[in-house]
């Protein structure tokens, strides 16, 4: 068979030479051959070695007819890369000589009896469907009208699913389009800065000495909205309408598949729902585009045109991007042998005119250009013959940017480089680093995201022989951090090699900022990606590029959302992520800007059905009663809305407000549009239990409180905790009576719930107090008009003032009015008198699973007699796995809680100490940028004691010696910072800020257990430590005591995980379970066996809120500061880990 094979592929090499006139034999050399035969392929190159290359045709031996190779479909050949080339994916392409007479006669006879059937058909069709209507029109009139009414269904959801593919493809007419010029405003896409550039000129876009430039922007239709009567010219290297502009494609084609490949692969960046069939032509020369004849002859003329010299060191190499040459590229931008040869030569002359001393005319003012030499031309040509398929005029003003001066002052997020280059302005390369940028690098010239991929590490190893290469990519990882994240490995070479001749890392911020095609995408996933999920072993190129084009975005933020939706490596970006952004930015009327900001907080929307997108489109409008401006509004706040589960998380949250909060459902669209955030939190953890803490403590119905919360929906954005907090601190400081006071207030201004204790409510009302010259009116004051603690401290000052200057009683003055406008929800009342019935799975009521208005409301849900409910509630035992809780007639008024601490009455030697605790992370997620960057984490921690003694002051130096060795890393203090304060990074992998909160608790279990290990001889004190944390998250899990000494004698976290009845997914576990050991240890709990920690000492530990000291001795304040520094330690560790520091 090996010499069957070696015979066949000497015949055919001998077959060619004879054949094409072109080939000789100084092009033998390096020649790619391929040759299938029934039972398999043998391939090889001249040389002996074994090739496949990726997107190569081959050559077919037939067998059958033995006589000679024939040409065909996808299986074609090139001989050379000056020679023979025929199209991939043309199976009309032949060799002339490939057929004889008789073939040709047999092939046209049977395309003629194909013809005739096809005719036989159509008519035999359109004879049924004249038949059919017949039919349909004897049948009676009921039949009729149930048809119609189906018919006008299926058209009316017709139109619905058309709506996304006729704004996808619009159709052209064939006809020569004339031009309007009179608007002298025309919009043009620059492939260099990948921006629409907004030109203004006085009579035609063809001669630039009188356009001049207005502006750029990244997105089309923004240059729409400032620009409305623009002119949109399509780009310069697109002469008339792609060939799919024109072509019906019926779905269920065979060749849609690569249309829409074809659409995907030339998109033009920031175009949106726009597309090339969409903007104006100079011509549309239908002939010409069709005509793949003249494509070859031009692939040949280039070829011929890029081939190195008989005998030079190249003449033995293929070009790297060879194989990208494909003939539907030269058809689509209408190139003939003429004009690329026209193109080769201007592209000649600016990469060598600066090296000659004398002008040279490329259809500007001013002479611009390289200083290559002969061989640096042609080492650039043959190796990037790309650049004779770009307009020339980008060419040039890539080049003219290179070589323009740097502006004096720099702000690279908000300079429009396509408008400083109009002025003069560039990156400030000399001729010679330029000359020798483009020289190592051509595909630095690249216009287009497929040709920018550069050669591999090796290659650039080899040809730039920079001494001490290593250190300097470890510079540029240093310098352009920001911008390197996610790009190929060359990318970080190619720049070091730049820096190497002269570059500064500046005017480089300046390349890379400026033009987004010099750094690609790395294709290979590392470590972090691999461990976040489902990953390809190489990411798709064509669907990243497809993104960063959409999207506008650079290699980083496509990592970002690789790292946070790992799925999306799989994802194809002509049948998946562009229907996807297609549907969501139609259905939703969303602008591109809009459109990137929703896929960079949630990119696992790109893994959406259509119909899943859809239907909870369909629920908000239909049973939420919301538009699609309302819906727009809600998804920019709250991206998560569009994946929640209709069935599971949507409906019965709306059931909740219309059902048990009484709000009407005209109200609900509005409360989804003001906090979409309400629809993602637990209704039986989250909602439910806080309208219980409204209910219980206000001596509210649950109709009051859904007029609340209609009102002010952020009010249940807020923690429990917080609200708690609230409502008790107001109940005390102003001395009310009963609840049902706290709950007037509140129906008169729910917005007191929004207001901090410290800055706002409080300053409000020792301020009154201090006007008032007495604690007791002034509470009267609050009583009457509780809206003054929502205004603000600056209008609050300015009705001082006025009722200053008009000597007004102040009494009087401040008391409720009747102007205004009232912005309160009031909700229809009901003359029965609610008693409120809570249902819950958990004892303590942590959990709620159903409100109802009164006992037999609850009893008919669960499917029993009222008087079962009513001994429920009173033995308070469970029935039916619930337990029940009624709110009855006779409120409980409030207890009131001092706003100091109770003293310690005990001995003297009990000494409490309080450490407060917080844990940040950096960078923080904001809605501008992606999810998934690399973050850092950090804590800050400070113990203060009740007593001022010496005996007191040295234990607590003791303490804080303790705290300082308890840590790994610390970070250093500035001058002005408290030495007693303790700062340090967080050690765990993935920190996000409940990590780090979390963490900070631990930290401060470890401290406690440190200081107490040294003092197991003490006997004379009894240390009680009271651990505030300003985290809803960790408080949550610390503030059982009894529930955290239960896990603490967990040996294993499965054991934890076991006694927490929740999955092996429980987050934070690798934290949470030695927390719980160590506290289950300081706290005396029963010991396990294999602990051997002592538990002789005397120490008592809680976990609190930080509201719960909110006015103590300054301890928001100390909450807040500790917060900030909390954020400096994140800081300070991200900025260490990328030795920036």
């Amino acid at each position: 068979m090996n010499i069957y094979a070696n015979y066949c592929i000497f015949a055919s090499w001998i077959f060619l030479f004879l054949v094409d006139p072109l080939v000789h034999a100084r092009q033998s050399r390096g020649n790619q051959f391929a040759f299938n035969f029934g039972h398999g392929c043998f391939q090889r190159n001249l040389q002996g070695n074994p090739y496949v290359p990726s997107q190569f045709t081959k050559i077919i031996y037939t067998p059958r007819s033995q006589k000679f190779p024939c040409l065909r479909g996808n299986e074609q050949s090139i001989t050379s890369p000056s020679h023979l080339f025929l199209a991939k994916g043309d199976s009309k392409s032949h060799l002339t000589i490939s057929l004889t007479t008789k073939e040709k006669r047999t092939r046209k006879k049977q395309h003629a009896t194909k013809k005739r059937n096809k005719t036989k058909a159509t008519k035999l069709e359109s004879i049924a469907k004249t038949s059919t209507k017949k039919t349909k029109r004897k049948s009676t009139s009921k039949d009729h009208s149930r048809r119609t009414k189906k018919k006008q269904t299926s058209a009316r959801d017709e139109t619905l699913q058309q709506n996304i593919s006729t704004i996808k493809k619009r159709s052209m007419q064939t006809k020569e389009q004339q031009i309007d010029y009179s608007s002298n405003v025309f919009i043009q896409f620059s492939r260099v800065f990948q921006r629409h550039v907004v030109y203004r000129c006085q009579e035609s876009p063809d001669e630039k000495e009188n356009m001049t430039v207005v502006q750029s922007f990244q997105f089309l239709d923004d240059s729409m909205k400032k620009f409305p009567n623009a002119c949109i010219l399509a780009p310069k290297d697109f002469p008339f309408p792609s060939p799919t502009c024109s072509l019906d494609v019926p779905d269920n084609s065979v060749d849609k598949k690569n249309v829409e490949d074809e659409l995907c692969e030339y998109t033009v960046a920031g175009m949106g729902l726009w597309s090339l069939c969409d903007v104006e032509y100079k011509t549309s020369n239908e002939s010409r585009r069709r005509d793949f004849d003249e494509s070859y002859a031009a692939l040949r003329t280039l070829l011929q045109l890029v081939s190195p010299p008989t005998g030079s060191s190249l003449s033995y190499n293929i070009p790297r991007h060879f194989f990208r040459l494909e003939p539907h590229r030269f058809a689509l931008r209408g190139h003939t042998p003429e004009s690329i040869t026209t193109n080769y030569h201007k592209i000649v002359n600016l990469l060598s005119c600066g090296r000659i001393g004398n002008a040279v005319d490329v259809g500007e003012k001013h002479q611009v250009g390289l200083a290559m030499d002969q061989s640096d031309v042609s080492f650039v040509m043959s190796n990037f013959p790309q650049l004779c398929l770009y307009d020339w005029h980008e060419v040039e003003t890539l080049i003219r940017f290179l070589v323009s001066p740097v502006p004096d002052s720099l702000s690279l997020a908000e300079i429009d480089w396509a408008k400083m280059l109009s002025q003069g302005y560039g990156a400030g390369l000399t001729i010679r680093q330029a000359t020798q940028t483009l020289r190592m690098m051509p595909e630095f010239m690249a216009l287009y995201h497929e040709d920018s991929r550069k050669p591999s590490i090796v290659y650039l190893y080899n040809q730039m022989q920079t001494p001490m290469l290593s250190k300097l990519c470890d510079e540029v990882n240093l310098q352009l951090n920001e911008y390197l994240e996610g790009t190929d490995p060359s990318d970080a070479y190619a720049f070091a090699f730049l820096h190497s001749i002269g570059i500064s890392w500046d005017q480089i911020r300046i390349l890379v900022s400026a033009l987004p095609l010099w750094i690609t995408n790395n294709l290979e996933p590392g470590w972090d990606l691999l461990q976040r999920g489902p990953v390809r072993t190489m990411l798709k190129r064509p669907s990243l590029d497809y993104l960063r084009q959409r999207l506008q975005v650079g290699p980083s933020q496509i990592y970002h959302l690789l790292k946070t939706h790992t799925r999306l490596s799989g994802y194809d970006s002509c049948s998946k992520i562009r229907p996807v952004l297609d549907a969501l930015q139609s259905r939703l009327e969303l602008s591109c800007v809009e459109l990137r900001k929703i896929i960079l907080r949630m990119p696992s929307l790109l893994g959406m059905k259509e119909s899943s997108f859809e239907a909870r489109i369909d629920f908000f409008q239909r049973e939420a009663g919301m538009s699609v401006l309302n819906i727009k509004k809600s998804v920019l706040k709250q991206p998560s809305l569009l994946q929640y589960s209709v069935d599971s998380s949507l409906r019965p949250k709306l059931q909740f407000f219309v059902d048990e909060l009484k709000i009407p459902p005209e109200f609900v669209g509005k409360i989804i549009e003001s906090a979409p955030a309400l629809m993602g939190l637990s209704l039986s953890k989250n909602l439910r239990p806080k309208a219980k803490s409204i209910i219980m403590m206000c001596s509210m119905t649950s109709r009051e409180v859904g007029s609340i919360v209609a009102t002010s929906p952020q009010v249940f954005l807020l923690s429990q905790k917080n609200i708690e907090s609230t409502l008790e601190f107001i109940y005390s400081e102003l001395a009310l009576t009963y609840s049902r006071e706290l709950g007037e207030m509140l129906l008169s201004a729910p917005r007191i719930l929004l207001q901090s204790l410290d800055s706002s409510l409080s300053m409000k009302i020792n301020r009154l107090r201090y006007l008032f010259e007495s604690k007791k009116i002034a509470n009267e004051v609050f009583k009457a008009n509780p809206r003054l603690l929502v205004l603000t401290k600056k209008v609050l000052e300015d009705r001082i003032q006025r009722c200053i200057e008009a000597n007004r009683d102040l009494e009087e003055y401040f008391m409720p009015s009747e102007k205004g406008r009232k912005k309160l929800v009031r909700l229809p009342t009901t003359s029965d008198i609610e008693n409120t019935v809570f249902i819950s799975t958990d004892v303590d009521f942590n959990s709620i699973s159903g409100i109802f208005p009164d006992h037999r409301s609850a009893a008919r849900h669960l499917g029993i007699s009222e008087r079962e409910i009513l001994d429920a509630c009173k033995e308070k035992i469970s029935i039916q796995g619930s337990y029940v809780c009624a709110l009855g007639e006779s409120r409980t008024p409030i207890k009131r809680q001092a706003l100091l601490p109770a003293r310690q009455v005990a001995r003297m030697r009990n000494i409490t100490f309080s450490i407060f605790v917080s844990g940040s992370v950096y960078p923080r997620d904001n809605f501008d940028s992606a999810r998934g960057r690399s973050k850092s984490g950090g804590l800050a921690l400070s113990i203060s004691a009740d007593r001022r003694d010496v005996e007191t002051r040295q234990i607590l130096e003791e303490l804080h010696a303790a705290a300082r060795s308890s840590f790994g890393i610390h970070v250093p203090l500035t001058v002005d910072d408290d030495e007693k304060r303790i700062l340090a990074v967080f050690p765990f992998v993935n920190p996000s800020r409940n990590r780090c909160e979390l963490f900070a608790c631990y930290g401060a279990l470890r401290v406690i257990e440190s200081f107490v290990n040294q003092r197991l001889d003490d006997t004379q004190h009894v240390l009680d430590f009271k651990v505030f944390t300003d985290s809803n998250y960790a408080w949550k899990l610390v503030r059982n005591k009894d529930r955290l000494n239960q896990l603490g004698l967990a040996v294993s976290s499965q054991e934890m995980l076991a006694e927490l009845d929740e999955s092996t997914s429980f987050p934070n576990i690798d934290i949470f379970h030695p927390l719980a050991r160590i506290f289950c240890r300081l706290n005396k709990a029963k010991p396990d066996k294999s602990s051997s920690h002592s538990n002789d000492h005397c120490v008592r530990i809680e976990f609190a809120h930080d509201i719960d000291n909110a006015l103590i001795n300054g301890g928001k304040l100390i909450a807040r500061d500790l917060n900030r520094h909390a954020r400096i330690a994140a800081m300070w560790q991200y900025n260490r880990e990328r030795n920036l520091t």
